[in-house]
């Protein structure tokens, strides 16, 4: 049998329906078979691959490897909501052709359920839990809860591996409900689909793919629950089961559940839900209510209001207007008819199962007053109405899961509720009463995890939905799912501790444009000697305990770059040097080192630029070559970032003054298995940059910055937060209002490939080389006045927001300031940028 075969829905949809399991991003057949079959004409729609416990182990070793590579755990919330919004997009384009599946699988109405609803609600939970993915956060206990030089934050991580156990009344809605927290907080999941209704959860296997999730995060398997499902509830790995079903399967899996590894369970089972009708109700809504209560969806509903308890003033009455609206509302007919509003049972199976409490109901003495079955193709019923029922009729008991309702009479509201309540069940209740006092009072006494007033069988994403008693545990839907999905680590820092002094290093690549009196060749000894003696000369280290060691590792020409500019009539160099600052510092607090780097932004008039590092109790060796070895065999990852610290804040104090760039970047390594992130760096020594159109520069301003802060132990920290991606650094330009309208309509630029264009007042002239859908640009540019020819590479992209345009920049060459800067003091300054790498010592 192939893995795909293609079927025609009965309202004419082509579907390309894959019959294989979903594992690891692949199609897998295996040695069996589930026929899925139509209830409205009682043939096999298509046969799909089942899985048994040698498949299932596949599917969650797949979870498994793909939660501990963290290739989606490791992933940003924002780009987990971005995954999952692209799921929400889907979906919604492809509306109709899933409700057709999902209608021709399970026999409920195309148009009024599957349409308007199961499918609209699955996409939409996509999309609502796509907005949390990146909104989950922890808690800061500080010193004034736990005493001094203590603190503790608590981390939400994902549970890891998880199950997804969904019924056949709702497959794909309960799909959704299930997958879009656990993928929002970083889980991996295995579903299982029910054997009755396999075909759409199948199906979101394509929509996984088109989405381009990573390989194993979502994986999905057809089967039997003695098979697939009980190997999933017992499997060691698996560290969560969410399920939807019978109350008698979910206590099966709540026990193997605990047996196997004391794993997490959410249930959501059974019901027998109450619908309360007091005397002063509104008796026409009342009945409208009701119906839907119990009749929508064929009655396949867990909280369907399966027995009604009518006052005893107004039961006759309620009795022949609900059994008239229910013969005139109620179409049984195929799901696709127009019309429709009562498709056919699932199953044979559940067809003769709604028989039989029929057969009973009578039986037991119930007044049968309307409903019939239908003869075949197919398994058709109209809806059951029984009256004058006692609580002690097995149809008043038990959950039948069918369009079948018991009408009771009741004369006390201390009486009713007391009946209400005499259930094992606890999922759903309803009443009707115009006397919203009396409503509220009842509803607070009802052990039920929801209760309906005025309204009957709500259901809304944003709301928690679950029940007490034997109908489940947990709650699904709303914020209260994200919780079930992770667990809070508690992380405890003691802030007391004193430490060994360490060594500290500092690892700079160096991108310059440096005074080049004799003009040496960049690879000649005597500019390697030269330029190392620059370094020592500019590149000043200022500790407590030592003097710093300044060396230049490799110095090599930028390719791409013009060798020599003139600037003020002396000749620069543009070189790119590697050079490492290291000195040792002591446990005092506030300890810093100060970097001068005059050649920040190069102008005769400024002699430097300072900004501070500082360590707080710092930790570490006293040995050089231990801390070398620590920061080789430790440092996962480095911190390489353009910086620009001349930012923003530079304007503060004067607002004639030019906003240069202001770069940001976000981002953390790890040292001995433990994570530390870069913290603050602060400029000490501001120096701003007054705006000029003449030819000569005016006198620099100094601005003073604000104190040192306090840092954590063996962290720096950057007074600017960067934005970066796992691959991809952009320089971030906030452009001007003025400025930044280019990016909106109409566009300066043109956008297709090999558009010319100007920016920043003709300051900035390029072409488009590259253009992708998702704004990024990738052009050749240069700079008003250089030589005719000597372009570098740029990639912008563009993200605008509510308020402004970001435009992201990305050099490959010598990167400019900001459009007042290029526009107006071109002349004046020659912007270097800065990449920064930062080592430190660590604790043996």
């Amino acid at each position: 049998m192939s893995l795909f075969a293609k079927l025609t829905t009965p309202n004419n949809k082509t579907i390309e329906q894959p019959l294989g399991l979903f594992i690891n991003n692949e199609w897998v057949k295996t040695d069996t078979t589930i026929d899925s079959i139509d209830p409205a004409t009682g043939k096999t729609i298509a046969s799909v691959y089942a899985a048994g416990e040698k498949e299932v182990n596949l599917a969650v070793q797949a979870a498994v490897d793909a939660f501990e590579d963290e290739s989606w755990s490791g992933l940003t919330g924002s780009q987990r909501g971005d995954y999952l919004y692209k799921i929400y997009e889907i979906i919604k384009r492809d509306v109709e052709l899933i409700a057709s599946l999902e209608s021709w699988d399970n026999g409920k109405p195309y148009e009024e359920e599957c349409l308007a609803g199961d499918i609209v609600e699955a996409y939409e939970v996509f999309k609502y839990y796509a907005g949390f993915a990146d909104k989950i956060h922890g808690q800061y206990i500080g010193a004034e809860v736990l005493g001094k030089d203590k603190m503790c934050f608590t981390d939400p991580v994902p549970l890891g591996a998880v199950a997804s156990i969904i019924p056949w009344n709702f497959p794909f809605m309960m799909m959704a409900w299930k997958l879009g927290p656990a993928l929002a907080t970083g889980n991996t999941v295995v579903l299982k689909s029910s054997e009755i209704t396999p075909l759409s959860a199948i199906y979101f296997g394509k929509v996984i793919l088109e989405a381009g999730l990573p390989k194993g995060v979502v994986n999905i398997v057809s089967g039997y629950g003695k098979d697939a499902g009980a190997t999933l509830a017992s499997h060691p790995d698996i560290n969560k089961v969410a399920f939807t079903g019978s109350t008698a399967t979910g206590q099966r899996i709540m026990e193997a559940a605990a047996k196997s590894n004391l794993k997490n369970v959410t249930l959501e089972c059974g019901g027998k839900s109450p619908f309360i009708v007091f005397a002063d109700s509104d008796l026409k809504k009342a009945v409208e209510w009701g119906y839907s209560g119990i009749f929508y969806n064929k009655g396949e509903v867990c909280t369907s209001t399966s027995r009604f308890y009518v006052e005893e003033s107004i039961y006759d009455k309620f009795v022949e207007e609900f059994v008239k609206f229910t013969e005139e509302n109620a179409k049984v007919a195929g799901p696709f008819e127009k019309g429709c509003t009562i498709g056919p049972l699932v199953s044979s199976l559940q067809y003769e199962k709604v028989k039989k409490y029929v057969e009973i109901g009578q039986k037991e003495g119930a007044k049968l007053l309307t409903g019939k079955f239908h003869d075949g193709p197919g398994y058709f019923a109209s809806p059951f109405v029984f009256g004058d029922c006692t609580d002690d009729m097995t149809i008043s008991r038990e959950e039948i899961f069918g369009p079948v309702v018991a009408i009771a009479k009741f004369k006390t509201t201390a009486e009713v509720i007391k009946r209400a309540n005499n259930t094992t069940y606890g999922l759903a209740a309803a009443l009707f009463s115009n006397n919203i006092t009396k409503a509220h009072k009842v509803a607070s006494k009802l052990q039920a995890g929801m209760v309906f007033i005025n309204s009957n069988g709500d259901s809304d994403i944003h709301v928690p939905f679950g029940g007490v008693k034997m109908s489940g545990i947990g709650r699904e839907l709303g914020t209260y799912a994200l919780e079930l999905y992770t667990t809070h680590k508690a992380v405890h820092v003691n802030l007391g501790l004193d430490y060994e002094p360490a060594v500290h290093f500092l690892d700079f690549s160096l991108t310059m444009a440096i005074q080049n009196p004799n003009n040496w060749h960049w690879v000649d000894k005597n500019c390697i000697e030269w330029a190392t003696q620059w370094c020592k000369k500019r590149l000043v280290g200022v500790s407590v305990g030592s003097e710093p060691t300044v060396s230049v590792t490799s110095l090599k020409k930028l390719e791409g770059d013009v060798e020599v500019c003139q600037r003020k009539g002396k000749i620069f160099s543009i070189f790119d040097l590697q050079v490492q600052l290291g000195f040792s510092s002591d446990n005092k607090e506030g300890t810093k080192g100060v970097l001068s780097i005059p050649e920040l932004a190069y102008d005769t008039e400024i002699e430097d630029f300072q900004f501070d590092i500082a360590f707080d109790k710092p930790t570490g060796s006293s040995d050089e070559e231990t801390v070398r070895a620590l920061i080789r065999s430790k440092l996962v990852g480095e911190l390489r970032t353009v910086l620009s610290e001349f930012s923003s804040d530079l304007l503060r104090e004067n607002a004639s003054d030019i906003q240069l760039d202001k770069s940001q970047v976000n981002s953390t390594f790890t040292a001995a298995n433990q994570e530390k992130s870069l913290t603050k760096t602060v400029v000490k020594e501001k120096t701003v940059f007054n705006k000029s159109t003449s030819s000569e520069p005016k006198p620099a301003t100094k601005v003073s910055s604000s104190s040192v802060p306090k840092y954590n132990t063996t962290s720096l920290d950057f007074s600017t937060s960067f934005n970066t991606s796992a691959e991809q650094l952009y320089l971030t330009l906030l452009v001007p209002e003025r400025v930044a309208a280019w990016t909106r309509s109409p566009p300066l630029i043109e956008p297709k490939v090999g558009s010319e264009f100007q920016l920043f007042g003709g300051n900035i002239q390029g072409k488009i080389l590259e253009l992708e859908e998702n704004k990024r640009i990738k052009m050749l540019w240069r700079l008003r006045d250089w030589k005719e020819g000597h372009y570098t590479e740029l990639e912008l992209k563009f993200n605008q927001g509510q308020s402004e345009t970001q435009m992201a920049v990305s050099f490959k060459g010598v990167p400019i300031g900001d459009e007042e800067l290029v526009r107006d003091n071109f002349e004046n300054y020659y912007i270097t940028s800065i990449k920064v790498t930062f080592g430190f010592g660590a604790v043996l």
